[in-house]
């Protein structure tokens, strides 16, 4: 009887034995499971990435054809409901009452740093810019930058909704073939310059500087080209 107790002793395990071994395999397993969560983490991330910047893209790729062939090519910055800055910034001289959702602000043909607000309904009004040095306004055409643009043929242009005071999300961009879904609730930001205005080289004119900016939830993808019209003159 004392040599099977003997026996037994030997090779059992104890309680205490049994807690220890229970804790190494928990935390065995627990590192395996940060692993594995922290490889799914970045393969998610990589592929959202990877479909924001496949979206954003494509979304180039068919403005950049559209530009190509404008005629009578204007950059306009569109204003969204609410809004009182124009490329972000403040207008020096420009009135409250001009600034209405849809009104489309470009620079003036003859004068690269004078404004026009056209409100689309027949009244347009103008304002000079007042010069370098000061601070947080619109200064310059050379600083100016459109969400949209005129091609003759057709307007494209970016669509915002307003969030807050001063922020506003892009939800779509309008003049496209793509329908809204496509978009992915990318909040987007589109950016349109003529070369020659912020070169002050007239020279450079007919070719168009084009960013475009989606922000996810995880990603931010983005795309910028040099556009030369085909039907420059």
């Amino acid at each position: 009887m004392k040599i099977k107790q003997k026996f037994l002793d030997k090779h059992g395990f104890t309680i205490v034995e049994f807690i220890v071994t229970m804790a190494v395999m928990s935390i065995f397993f627990l590192g395996v499971t940060l692993i594995l969560s922290s490889g799914s983490k970045i393969y998610l991330t990589e592929t959202v990435a990877g479909n924001n910047q496949e979206a954003v893209t494509t979304i180039m790729d068919d403005i950049t054809n559209y530009v190509m062939y404008g005629e009578d090519v204007r950059v306009f910055y569109r204003l969204s409901e609410g809004e009182t800055k124009v490329s972000g910034k403040i207008v020096m001289g420009a009135d409250a009452s001009w600034f209405t959702e849809g009104t489309e602000v470009y620079l003036d043909p003859k004068n690269d740093n004078k404004l026009i607000f056209d409100n689309m309904s027949g009244t347009k009004n103008a304002v000079t810019l007042p010069g370098a040095g000061v601070t947080g306004q619109l200064t310059s055409g050379a600083e100016f930058y459109g969400n949209g643009i005129d091609l003759g043929y057709k307007k494209i242009y970016l669509v915002s909704k307003k969030i807050a005071a001063d922020n506003y999300e892009g939800e779509s961009i309008y003049g496209l073939s793509f329908g809204s879904k496509y978009y992915r609730g990318l909040n987007l930001k589109l950016q349109i310059r003529d070369k020659g205005v912020v070169a002050g080289d007239a020279g450079k004119k007919g070719i168009y500087m084009i960013k475009l900016t989606g922000i996810g939830k995880m990603a931010v993808a983005s795309s910028e080209v040099s556009v030369e019209g085909l039907n420059r003159n």
